[in-house]
């Protein structure tokens, strides 16, 4: 399972009921659960045996079209959990829990009250990846019909588990670790568990308009301190810290300590709010904190998305200025959200008197204080109204002209393509032609190779009638000396065959001498003896 939460501390915090619900129910599940980074060391604090995996894409403040390189990284952080089950958990639709069903799209996919994509923008994540992309979830989980956020999240696991599953509000426990760091903090500034108010004024970094006045903060810090010997520590991230110095230097001198976290720091932020008699402040996340601490609190709210968020505590106070443009979701129609500013201390310090005097017996309560006459409050109404039509309208204008855009630059890319094409046919062209220049100079050189061959073949010609004419000349002679040679032979014969006869008769001759002679000498022998 992968959970799409992108929200800010406090979110989280009444998201974790739920998130415990669905851990209970299916202890068997891998759950993980897709945050901002700058809130992973709280989610630690908040439900066991879940992955928590971090983003640094603010959804609500990010245009996708600018965050094109961080898209991607996200679609490869989702393709590697492989989910099988995805929830875009948050009540109000953003553009990354569109982004993660892309990543995943065999998944099952589970939209939190509506399937309608992020109305801000939805049209510009389509124009950043593409008209052929699908970002729709299937199914749709009801919320519970309840005011606050953290019971209407339910909803998400009554459908997922098919039950109706017991509501218990958001708490937080924190380890013992935290709880000495946060006494060591403590004893630096001076202060012990238990004897001092901590005060969130600012925190409200993304809607700076629900904050109440700091002079108002001082006025209730001063009354702390006069009339029930109260330090107060007011708190913040560390980019606040010019607001939370200005209130020190405004305050009643040491009525107040000051606290600026840095990042990584707010389990050391709850670890303060564990440590105070109560908590004061905005519609923030440390208010969150502190309920789900059961510190007893008093929140001074606007109307901007009340009552979601208002505060689960146990015993407190949460004022409000009720006004018929409660609803505006922080798109304030009078610019400087006069449904908290006008709020007076005199309310508030009386407020946190309650808590203090009737610490453990006051129930949560929510306070009415109308600072407007009902003339006011009717021209108020309809300036809201119609304000609110113009918003409406603006946007649908706004989306058009968007559309409009998305359809030129679709219109742009197909004459960049076909631009592209020409470019790329008139390269291939030239290309053609420098191979043709070049096939043409190889036939020129090889056309003069032949050329010079040829020469070379009708020199050889010549050289070979030259030789086959002194072959021919050579044949002769040698036949004539053949003839030469036949005709010595047969002048050799010739003699031979003399030779041989005269030879014969010189053999004749000399037998013939020699029977002469063999006759001579008988007839001397003869001759002798007659002469005896």
């Amino acid at each position: 399972m992968l959970v799409v939460r992108p929200d800010a501390m406090g979110d989280l915090v009444l998201f974790s009921p739920t998130l415990r619900a669905l851990r209970d129910g299916w202890p068997e599940a891998k759950i993980r659960v897709l945050i901002r980074n700058t809130y992973k060391d709280i989610a630690q604090l908040l439900v066991p045996s879940v992955e928590w995996l971090g983003t640094d894409i603010d959804p609500y403040s990010t245009n996708p079209l600018d965050a094109k390189d961080r898209i991607e990284s996200l679609k490869k952080l989702v393709h590697e959990a492989q989910p099988d089950l995805i929830i875009a958990a948050c009540p109000r639709r953003n553009w990354i829990d569109m982004v993660v069903a892309n990543a995943a799209p065999k998944a099952r996919h589970v939209a939190f009250v509506t399937k309608e994509r992020d109305p801000y923008f939805g049209l510009q994540l389509k124009w950043a990846m593409g008209n052929k992309e699908v970002m729709e979830y299937e199914e749709v989980a009801p919320a519970i019909e309840t005011e606050q956020d953290w019971a209407r999240l339910y909803g998400i696991a009554d459908y997922l588990l098919d039950k109706k599953n017991t509501y218990t509000h958001p708490r937080l426990v924190l380890p013992a670790s935290v709880s000495e760091l946060a006494d060591s903090v403590l004893k630096k500034l001076n202060l012990t568990s238990g004897s001092f108010v901590i005060c969130a004024p600012a925190g409200s970094a993304n809607v700076k308009i629900k904050s109440w006045p700091l002079e108002n903060y001082v006025a209730v810090i001063n009354q702390l301190f006069d009339s029930h010997n109260l330090k107060v520590l007011v708190i913040g991230h560390h980019s606040e810290l010019e607001v939370l110095t200005k209130i020190h230097g405004l305050a009643r001198a040491g009525s107040v300590e000051v606290w600026a976290g840095k990042e990584g720091e707010i389990p050391l932020l709850a670890g303060l709010i564990a440590k105070a008699t109560l908590y004061l402040g905005n519609d923030t996340g440390a208010m969150h904190v502190a309920a789900a601490l059961d510190k007893p609190g008093v929140a001074v709210f606007g109307g901007g998305t009340w009552p979601r968020f208002k505060p689960a505590f146990k015993q407190g106070v949460t004022l409000i200025n009720p006004l018929p443009c409660f609803g505006c979701d922080w798109d304030c129609p009078f610019g400087d959200a006069p449904c908290v500013k006008v709020i007076p201390p005199a309310e508030v310090i009386r407020a946190v008197g309650d808590l203090l005097h009737n610490h453990g017996s006051v129930s949560h309560q929510v306070r009415e204080v109308a600072m407007y006459p009902v003339s006011t409050v009717e021209l108020m109404a309809r300036a809201a109204a119609d304000i609110k039509e113009r918003s409406a309208l603006h946007l649908k204008r706004e989306q058009t002209l968007i559309e409009t855009a998305m359809l030129a630059a679709e219109k742009d890319k197909e004459i960049a393509m076909l631009k592209l094409d020409t470019d790329k046919k008139l390269e291939e062209i030239r290309l053609l032609k420098r191979d043709t220049d070049k096939k043409l100079e190889e036939i020129d050189l090889l056309k003069k190779d032949t050329d010079k061959k040829l020469q070379e073949i009708d020199l050889l010609k010549k050289d070979t009638d030259t030789k086959l004419a002194e072959i021919l000349s050579l044949s002769k002679q040698a036949k004539e000396k053949d003839a030469l040679i036949n005709e010595i032979h047969s002048a050799h014969e010739a003699r031979l065959k003399d030779i041989a006869r005269f030879q014969k008769e010189l053999i004749e001759k000399e037998e013939m001498i020699q029977s002469l002679h063999k006759t001579c000498n008988e007839r001397q022998t003869i001759i002798d003896r007659f002469n005896k």
